[in-house]
């Protein structure tokens, strides 16, 4: 049996991914409660989590939005409860955010959702789909990690 060419594999690997981002937006939808976030709110709230206190101006670029789109985005988000703001020590024009316990909390029911779509579709797996799927999974995270992390 002749192997199919890589461009071939890749193109049904990208249907696959297309596929499966379908899917999951679909579950994402049907989960809708477990966080009362936006994707750009979670988002946002995760470059906090992981980069600690903020500038707002540092966020706009990390996030790649205006300034005016992270001041509305903290402004809902204060409101929300999941970040604070407080002036800048070293330049009174600037604010820092912070992400608060309860934005932790929404952030971790986000993922939580999406890890509970995840378990369940692994339990539908065969033993031999299993050992494929990490398999290749393992080489994407060898991929993924010789890369620098961008957000």
């Amino acid at each position: 049996m002749s192997q199919m060419p890589r461009k071939y594999l890749l193109d049904d690997l990208c249907s696959l991914f297309d596929e499966i981002d379908t899917v999951a937006v679909g579950y994402n939808l049907a989960t809708r409660h477990a966080t009362p976030l936006t994707p750009q709110q979670i988002k946002t709230v995760g470059a906090l989590t992981l980069g600690g206190p903020t500038r707002s101006s540092d966020l706009a670029e990390t996030l790649g939005v205006s300034r005016a789109t992270v001041s509305g985005l903290l402004d809902r988000l204060e409101q929300a409860g999941c970040v604070t703001r407080t002036t800048d020590p070293r330049d009174a024009r600037g604010r820092i955010a912070e992400v608060t316990p309860e934005g932790r909390r929404c952030l971790r029911d986000a993922f939580n959702s999406v890890s509970l779509m995840k378990d369940e579709i692994i339990a539908m797996l065969s033993e031999e789909d299993l050992r494929a799927l990490i398999q290749g999974l393992g080489a994407v995270v060898k991929a993924v990690r010789a890369r620098p992390l961008a957000l």
